[in-house]
C-alpha cells in the first residue's frame, strides 16, 4: 500500500513538494513563482538562457556546453563540494602525519597508495555532485523554419485537431515512441534488481587489468540498470529542448504529453534505486557500486526536479555504517586475509567518503594504527638447503638453518604483492643443525670436510605474497662464512 501511494505521487507529479518540508528540502514555493516555461521548468524567465523555477532553482542554459546548469535553492551536496576541495589538504595532513609516525620508514608505499585512492575518490564524487544535465543533440543545427520539415502530423492522446504548421517528423516518431512505452511499464512498481559487481579489494588498486575490469563493470551495471527509462528521458528532453529553442503553440499538446511522462520515468527510476539498496545493501563487497547508485539518482532528481531531498544521500552514509565498516575488518583479521586487511588504501577511502557525506565521525586514523597494528608477524624458519655450484659438481653445500621468534612487517609493492621484510633489519643470526662444504673430487677425503661453526650472522629472506593470484615466493640469500648463496 506505501509503495502504491508513492507511485500515485510520483505520477501526479506530487512528489517533489511532499518532501520539500524534509530536511535539506525546499521549504516553500517561490513568492515570484511565474508561469513561464524552460524545457520542463514552469516559473519566471529573467532572460533568454536562464529561468527561476517556482522551486527557487535557477535554471541556465549553457549553449556552448549543451547543458543545463540548475542551481536549487538549498542544495544537500553543499557540504561534499566544499569537502572535496579540501582534498589536496587532507593529502597534505596525510603525509604530515606519516612523516611522524613511529613506523615512518614502513609506511610510506601504505601512504602513496592512499594519496592515490584520495584523488581516485574526488575524481568519482565530483562526477556524482555536478550540478549540470547533458542535454541531447537536436537532428537540425539551424531554424526550424530552415529545414526541410516532414509533413506527418501528430498523433497521441492529448494532439491538437489542427496545425497551421508542419512539426518535424523525429519529434512525433520520439513522443509516440515514449509514450507507449511509458503506457506499457505504468503498472510496475516492484523490481527485481540484478547483482552489482564485487569489489575484489585483494587486486583493486594494484592490479591494473583487474581495476580496469571492475571499474567498467561498476560502470556498465549503472548504466544498464536504468538504460530503457535514459533512452526515453532523452527522447522527452530532446523534444523539449526544440520546442525551448524554436517556441510554437503547436507543440502544446505534445509537451503536456511528455510532463507526465518524465514524472513518470524519474518516478521509476526512484522505485528502482530504492530496491537496489533494499536487495543488496548487506553485501558489504557490492556497496561501492550500490552507493553510487544512490548519489546519482539524488543528484538527477533535485537537478530534474529543481527541489527536494529524497533521503538517498542519508541511505548512502548508513550503508557505510562505521560498525559494518568495523565488522568487515575483523572478520579479515580473524581470517588472517593479509592481502584485504592490509589494503590500507581501500580501508582509509571508505572512511574518506565518509567525510564527503557528512558522516558523524571520521576514524581514519584509527583504522590506519589498526592496520599498523596488524602489520607485525612472528615468523620461525627452518630451512633444509643443498646446493650445487656448477654442473660438474662441484662446491656443494648442504645445511640446515633455524631461526625462531623473527617478527616481520609488510610492505606493499605496485603489482599486488606484499613483501615481508625482518623488523631486525637486514642481518641477523641463524644457527646451523648441519653445514658440510665439499668438492666431488675430495669427499672421499675426509680432512676436505669443512663444518660450519654452530651459529652464524646471515640476511633474512624477503617473502613476497601476491593475494591477488594467491601466490607466495620466498627470495632467500644469505652469507654463510663469507660466501653468498642464493
Amino acid at each position: 500500500m506505501k509503495t502504491a501511494f508513492l507511485l500515485f505521487l510520483i505520477l501526479f507529479g506530487l512528489l517533489p513538494y511532499a518532501q520539500q518540508q524534509k530536511p535539506g528540502g525546499i521549504s516553500k514555493m517561490s513568492p515570484a513563482a511565474g508561469k513561464d516555461r524552460f524545457f520542463w521548468y514552469i516559473g519566471k524567465k529573467i532572460n533568454d538562457s536562464t529561468l527561476i523555477a517556482a522551486t527557487g532553482a535557477a535554471v541556465t542554459l549553457k549553449k556552448a556546453g549543451n547543458q543545463l546548469e540548475v542551481k536549487t535553492a538549498k542544495d544537500p551536496f553543499t557540504k561534499m563540494i566544499l569537502e572535496l576541495r579540501q582534498t589536496e589538504q587532507r593529502k597534505k595532513e596525510l603525509v604530515t602525519n606519516a612523516t611522524t609516525h613511529q613506523q615512518a620508514a614502513v609506511i610510506y608505499s601504505y601512504v602513496r597508495n592512499i594519496v592515490e585512492e584520495y584523488a581516485q575518490i574526488a575524481n568519482t564524487y565530483a562526477g556524482l555532485a555536478d550540478n549540470r544535465i547533458d542535454l541531447p543533440s537536436l537532428p537540425y543545427s539551424s531554424s526550424w523554419q530552415q529545414q526541410e520539415m516532414s509533413s506527418i502530423s501528430l498523433k497521441g492522446p492529448c494532439a491538437p485537431e489542427a496545425f497551421s504548421e508542419d512539426i518535424p517528423g523525429w519529434i512525433n516518431t520520439d513522443h509516440n515512441s515514449v509514450m507507449a512505452w511509458v503506457k506499457a511499464h505504468e503498472k510496475e512498481i516492484n523490481f527485481q534488481t540484478p547483482a552489482p559487481p564485487v569489489l575484489d579489494v585483494s587486486c583493486y588498486g594494484c592490479d591494473e587489468e583487474k581495476t580496469r575490469d571492475y571499474e567498467y563493470a561498476d560502470s556498465a551495471y549503472r548504466s544498464d540498470l536504468f538504460q530503457e527509462e535514459t533512452e526515453n528521458i532523452h527522447k522527452a528532453v530532446r523534444i523539449m529542448r526544440f520546442a525551448t529553442e524554436y517556441p510554437s503553440k503547436e507543440l502544446a499538446g505534445i509537451l503536456n504529453d511528455l510532463d507526465g511522462s518524465l514524472k513518470y520515468l524519474l518516478g521509476r527510476i526512484l522505485l528502482k534505486t530504492q530496491a537496489v539498496e533494499k536487495q543488496w545493501r548487506h553485501d558489504f563487497w557490492r556497496l561501492q557500486t550500490v552507493v553510487k547508485v544512490l548519489l546519482e539518482v539524488e543528484r538527477q532528481l533535485q537537478l530534474f526536479y529543481g527541489a527536494g531531498d529524497y533521503g538517498l544521500m542519508q541511505t548512502a552514509v548508513s550503508l557505510l555504517h562505521r560498525d559494518s565498516i568495523q565488522k568487515h575488518f575483523d572478520l579479515a583479521v580473524k581470517d588472517r586475509n593479509y592481502p584485504v586487511v592490509l589494503n590500507a588504501a581501500f580501508w582509509i577511502g571508505l572512511e574518506r567518503q565518509r567525510q564527503l557525506l557528512g558522516g558523524p565521525d571520521n576514524f581514519s586514523a584509527e583504522q590506519f594504527e589498526a592496520i599498523m597494528r596488524f602489520n607485525r608477524f612472528k615468523l620461525t624458519h627452518e630451512f633444509d638447503i643443498k646446493w650445487r655450484g656448477d654442473t660438474d659438481g662441484n662446491d656443494q653445500l648442504q645445511v640446515k638453518l633455524r631461526a625462531e621468534d623473527v617478527y616481520y612487517f609488510a610492505i606493499p609493492d605496485s603489482n599486488c604483492r606484499l613483501l615481508f621484510v625482518a623488523h631486525q633489519g637486514t642481518r641477523t643470526h641463524m644457527s646451523a643443525d648441519r653445514l658440510v662444504k665439499y668438492s666431488v673430487s675430495e669427499a672421499k677425503r675426509p680432512d676436505a670436510l669443512y663444518s660450519s661453526p654452530q651459529r652464524f650472522a646471515t640476511t633474512f629472506p624477503i617473502i613476497m605474497m601476491d593475494g591477488c593470484n594467491e601466490t607466495a615466493s620466498f627470495a632467500f640469500n644469505t652469507d654463510v662464512n663469507g660466501e653468498n648463496y642464493a
